[in-house]
């Protein structure tokens, strides 16, 4: 799989959203998949964490100037503002 696009909603009022462009090889032919998740989160001392509405898993990050970086199932996912 690889990622091609993504971004990351973060709202004043604790809530956010996350949504993930890929593309991925399934029996020779290329797929393009978009997964898009809401969630909540908490933010403290430039730590963050979101849970996911969809199963309550939760991924950590930090937040730094306008860089966010996430930890997610073992990767690491860059976004800037």
């Amino acid at each position: 799989m690889e990622v091609m696009a993504g971004s990351i909603t973060i709202n004043q009022n604790m809530t956010c959203s996350r949504s993930i462009t890929a593309t991925l090889t399934d029996g020779g032919t290329v797929v393009t998949v978009t997964d898009t998740h809401v969630c909540t989160y908490t933010f403290v001392n430039g730590a963050i964490m979101f849970t996911w509405d969809s199963d309550g898993s939760t991924d950590s990050g930090s937040i730094v100037g306008s860089q966010l970086t996430l930890t997610a199932d073992g990767d690491v996912l860059i976004f800037r503002k």
